[in-house]
This record gives C-alpha cells, structure tokens and sequence, in this order.
C-alpha cells in the first residue's frame, strides 16, 4: 500500500506484522495530497496542492517528471483509470473535473458544472465509472461515465465534509465507501445509493477522517488530526 505524509509519498508492507512504512525518495514534494497507483507498470501518480501540479514516479523513486503544472487551482483528488491509461482529477479552486493521458498528453475539461468544492475521486474500471465527492454548499457524491455522460446523484443526504471515496466488491456487488470529516463517520452504500450503512463513527475515533481504500476485506483509511493510517473490517 502507498499513502502520502504531505512532504513524502511512502509505501508499507500489509503482508508483515511489523507494518514498517518506507519513504519512496522522490525530491521536492511539498504537499501531496491526491495519489494512485498503477500495479501493471509500478507506477505512482500524485498531486501537490502547494506547487499545483500532477506527477508520476515509479515505486522505486525514479523516473519521477511532472505531468501538468498550468491552469490548476487546488487538485486534491487524483485517480487512475488502467484500462484506458488515463488520470483523472478534481480541482476545488476552478470546480473542474479533468484529465489526461498518463504522460500529461490530451488534457481536456470532464465536467466543469454543478462542482462546488469537488474533493476526491475514484475511478471503477469494471463498471466504466467515475465517483466523487464535493463538500460544497450541498455536500454529495456523484458519478458519471468516464466520458462525462449519464450524470446523477448517489448520495446527498447526512452528510457535512464527504473527504475520501472508494469503491470496492463486496461478495457479489459493487459499493462505494466514503469519509466524512465533518460527520465523523465512515459509511457506505452500493453504486446505486442504496443499503446506506454506517461502518464506524465517533468524534474521538475518526475526528477528521480523509483518504479511504478497500483492499479485499479491510477498509483502509487515514485521519489528519490523529496523524494515522487505520483499518477497519467490512465483514462480521
């Protein structure tokens, strides 16, 4: 798994018990925030919301370049979609969604209406979709085709600071796993905004809750007042 500390991206072995993060040594990170990762060519994906720019590396530090570093206001969400080759992102400052090829190549405008403070965003490669959230006047979660079309509303209800998004199988259907700092919870619903669950809340357990990914049954996610990375199981 990698997870950024804003000033270093870092990696860390789920398969151990010692859980030993290691910083991957790429220079002049000073604020990232939105990271993926592509495991068919080991390589990273990241945005920097203090220098404004999107960026890539591979997993052993090298080959890091930027990617695009004009006309960004605030890209905290960053997603990649493998089938296609193509980076996804959110802006909170232009209320854009955009892309690109994943050399920065063929950058275009997704969606640039109706956003408000859109906040992270993930793409779902078997289904050919896109989920975000945005923590605007009205706090939602959206989703669209990847081309931008079939727009609608999954959740806008209960909600205050939606921050991380997921989506994940569980046992034979698709659902999407959101934090919300603002309520302290971590819920979930399937891809069509039903079955809304709560799977943990509390002030003290989750006082600002942020980036969020399930890896088969455990829900991984990050807190920035607790400095923490923890997890949670979606089962039993």
């Amino acid at each position: 798994m990698v997870f950024t500390r804003r000033m270093d991206v870092r990696r860390i072995t789920l398969d151990s018990s010692n859980f030993i993060d290691v910083i991957i040594p790429f220079k002049n990170v000073e604020s990232a925030i939105g990271l993926d990762f592509d495991d068919t060519n080991n390589q990273l994906f990241w945005t920097d919301v203090t220098k404004d720019t999107i960026n890539r590396g591979s997993t052993d530090g090298s080959e890091q370049t930027v990617l695009v570093n004009s006309s960004l206001g605030s890209p905290a969400g960053l997603t990649v979609e493998w089938y296609s080759k193509k980076l996804y992102w959110t802006d909170a400052v232009t209320d854009f969604i955009e892309f690109a090829n994943y050399d920065g190549s063929q950058r275009a405008v997704l969606l640039n209406k109706g956003l408000d403070r859109p906040r992270d965003i993930v793409a779902d490669s078997p289904s050919g979709k896109l989920y975000w959230t945005d923590w605007g006047s009205v706090p939602k979660i959206e989703s669209c085709d990847l081309d931008g079309q079939n727009r609608k509303v999954v959740v806008s209800t209960n909600m205050l600071w939606p921050n991380g998004v997921t989506v994940g199988l569980v046992g034979t259907k698709r659902r999407l796993f959101w934090s919300d700092a603002g309520a302290h919870r971590i819920e979930s619903v399937d891809v069509n905004g039903q079955d809304r669950q709560v799977i943990l809340s509390g002030a003290r357990e989750l006082p600002h809750p942020f980036g969020i990914v399930l890896h088969e049954d455990l829900l991984y996610f990050t807190d920035w007042e607790l400095r923490a990375l923890q997890r949670v199981s979606i089962v039993g």
